[in-house]
């Protein structure tokens, strides 16, 4: 802190940090009584590229939303998730709004790109998009501890597969062939994603180097890697494209209306969810 003081890297953290931080247009910082939320030119945290509750809550402690009964389920550190997000939105306002995240001040390339954003969470993926954006001197960070002090990195894999019933499974799996090995490097570099194979991860560093100078920590990334979010916050539920639909109808919420009673949402949404659940074809 700026005092010297040694503070646990957490969520509350994140929160004092990214208060001052975020700044309105006469440079009051969010902890000042005269800030006016109204009027921000620079915010101290974003969720960048965030789809639904699954994927903004599983850095808070990874969990499933249906029980072993299948039923709809809630999390405590959904609960933390929620609460903390929707205060760092509408209370305390170092988090943009879906109108300021849409809005030309953060929106020119995207929200951490534009350079109005101190801090965002996101995937390694991102490092395809701010080449030549307003940002150009970022590093890398871990991600904050939930209340419980455990650290949850929100894991994307991604794999190529072919399916047993394709009308040409040969060609399929030369093509296959092809995207893992002679293909492989170049298209993690144009998709921004850490190769697996640990041969071409020097080279894959090299080029970020190329493209960011400024010297970025990219020992974070294996780091992060060590405390990946299990279950996944993209793992199986019944009907899952309508439950993932409605996570996301959540989510949306959350960032548009400031007056909602969050407690009487969140049940609407295990409500809705559950029936979701209970439609799925057996």
């Amino acid at each position: 802190m700026p005092d010297g003081t040694e503070v646990p890297w957490n969520y509350d953290t994140l929160r004092d940090i990214a208060m001052m931080l975020t700044v309105d247009a006469n440079g009051n910082d969010a902890t000042s009584p005269d800030f006016d939320p109204d009027n921000i030119v620079q915010f101290g945290y974003y969720n960048q590229w965030i789809q639904n509750i699954r994927a903004l809550c599983n850095p808070f402690g990874a969990a499933e939303l249906i029980d072993a009964d299948g039923n709809a389920y809630w999390p405590d550190s959904y609960q933390e998730c929620v609460e903390w997000t929707f205060d760092a939105i509408w209370t305390d306002h170092f988090y943009p709004s879906q109108a300021y995240a849409d809005s030309e001040l953060l929106a020119t390339p995207n929200q951490f790109g534009s350079g109005n954003v101190a801090m965002a969470q996101t995937h390694l993926w991102f490092t395809c998009c701010i080449i030549d954006a307003p940002v150009d001197n970022w590093d890398m960070a871990v991600v904050p501890e939930n209340a419980d002090g455990v650290t949850t990195s929100k894991l994307h894999a991604d794999t190529y597969r072919v399916y047993e019933g394709t009308e040409h499974p040969e060609a399929a799996f030369q093509v296959l062939t092809y995207l893992l090995g002679e293909a492989a490097p170049d298209l993690t570099l144009a998709y921004g994603a850490l190769p697996i194979r640990e041969s071409e991860q020097a080279d894959y560093f090299a080029a970020q180097d190329a493209n960011y100078p400024q010297g970025v920590d990219w020992a974070v990334v294996n780091e992060m890697l060590q405390y990946p979010d299990i279950p996944s916050h993209e793992s199986w539920v019944p009907n899952y494209s309508e439950a993932v639909a409605r996570s996301g109808a959540f989510y949306s919420l959350l960032n548009t209306d400031g007056t909602i009673d969050l407690d009487a949402e969140i049940q609407t949404f295990l409500d809705d969810t559950q029936a979701i659940y209970d439609s799925a074809t057996p």
